[in-house]
């Protein structure tokens, strides 16, 4: 009533810029657990960086951690289990036989894939802590499934809900928690999602629905990189020789998206790929074969292995590598051919890809808004060493044959199946297409 009778009167545009000095005064840097979780000073201040309707930006002191670990299915019995260990490790069952003050909010560690298949499933291994306030030189603990973890400064991303503690299954978390993810990435935010992690303060009961968090721990480093889609495209909708062609390279795991435009005699295809981002590794030398694609995939593999700067696993995409080779004309008038093997990212990681790790081989990022390619597969025999170079030649005089324009001074080699494949290993050589000039255009050349 007091902020409406402070409101009244105003100018719409007086009105606007009070509105905006509540706001940034609601989301300034430095709000503490006054306006968050139900808390008292059991529970460690910490900085809201920014705030949204749905989630906050919090920054966490250095915190020591006292964890419980416990291998079991079902994580409630694995809550008890650790909260009778962590009472006693605080009553003196410690090196000590000190009594520690407990502190708050209890987490729950969550093995969560969100959205991506990378053959690992949620295990039976829970984690549950509480924070040691006040704490410096903790008494060490009695028992091997007590632990002391040393976490240092940390962002975390906090979405809070409210519900009764029998509708918390694992499967509403995870939705809930893959929903999160999803808004964070859409909004460019980089964190771990190997865990996440339930908050529970003091606040609880059976009869009402009470508070909970969902943490988040933000990556080490942030994206310098943010990829903003761009491409658009050329067809109304996805024709049945698209559908075909996806099923046939994709099979079952994310490709790049594209659409075939048109197919020609000799089983070539016109393609058009959009909106594609690309980890990349340049080569020193220019030996275009497939054992080329395979050494310039090394780097890449560390990178997808979790040495980047998000410690992201990055899930298996097709194609498996992507070498493109081009050349230039130097200043002395020779011809300079250089090569990049590429590795296609999964959706999830456009708008803020993970960077090179530290210590880890130079990993480039680039995007592809718009390329249209003409495509030919192609068996290793084509692509071995001695037998590429005739093989794009006689690529493009068949296109030539064909009337179609390109470039010919840049090629792709595309790889969708790894080395254990002996037989049937799907390849594929894409020549980057052009418009072909009108015949005005050719007189005035």
């Amino acid at each position: 009533m007091a902020l409406q009778n402070g409101l009244a009167g105003l100018s719409v545009a007086t009105f606007k810029a009070k509105m905006k000095d509540l706001l940034r005064q609601s989301n300034a840097v430095g709000t503490t657990l006054a306006s968050g979780p139900p808390c008292d000073d059991s529970c460690p201040e910490y900085q809201v960086v920014s705030r949204t309707a749905r989630y906050e930006v919090r920054l966490y002191p250095a915190i020591i951690w006292v964890s419980y670990v416990t291998a079991t299915e079902n994580r409630l019995l694995a809550e008890m289990e650790a909260q009778a260990g962590i009472e006693d490790y605080l009553e003196g069952d410690n090196s000590r036989g000190a009594r520690l003050r407990r502190g708050y909010p209890t987490l729950t560690q969550l093995q969560f894939s969100p959205g991506h298949s990378s053959g690992r499933q949620p295990g039976g291994d829970f984690s549950v802590s509480v924070p040691l306030l006040a704490e410096t030189d903790p008494p060490r603990p009695t028992t091997d499934q007590v632990v002391l973890d040393s976490v240092d400064q940390q962002r975390v991303f906090v979405m809070s809900f409210r519900a009764r503690p029998w509708k918390l299954t694992d499967r509403s978390l995870r939705m809930r928690t893959r929903r999160f993810s999803r808004r964070l990435r859409r909004h460019g935010q980089t964190f771990l999602d190997e865990y996440f992690y339930l908050a529970k303060y003091k606040e609880s009961s059976s009869e009402h629905r009470s508070y909970y968090e969902i943490w988040l721990y933000g990556t080490p480093h942030e994206s310098t990189h943010r990829f903003r889609p761009m491409g658009k495209r050329l067809l109304d909708r996805r024709s049945n020789l698209t559908i075909a062609t996806m099923r046939r390279l994709c099979r079952g795991r994310e490709c790049p998206r594209f659409e075939v435009l048109g197919e020609f005699p000799g089983g070539i295809q016109k393609r058009h790929y959009y909106n594609a981002a690309f980890a990349t590794s340049r080569l020193d030398r220019c030996e275009s074969s497939l054992s080329a694609v395979w050494s310039g995939l090394l780097p890449l593999h560390l990178y997808r292995e979790g040495i980047n700067t998000h410690l992201e696993r990055i899930e298996p995409t097709r194609p498996a590598g992507v070498l493109r080779v081009w050349r230039e004309e130097a200043s002395n008038g020779t011809s300079v051919c250089h090569m990049t093997v590429m590795v296609y990212l999964p959706r999830r990681l456009h708008r803020s890809p993970p960077n090179t790790g530290v210590h880890a081989p130079t990993v480039g990022l680039s995007y592809i808004h718009e390329l249209t390619v003409y495509v030919q597969t192609a068996g290793d025999l084509d692509l071995g060493s001695g037998h590429l170079d005739r093989h794009v030649t006689e690529f493009h005089m068949r296109l030539d044959e064909l009337g179609l324009c390109y470039k010919s001074d840049e090629y792709f080699i595309a790889v969708y199946d790894d080395v254990q494949r002996y037989h049937g290993r799907m390849n594929e050589l894409w020549t980057v297409a052009q418009r072909c000039p009108q015949p005005q255009e050719q007189d005035a050349l």
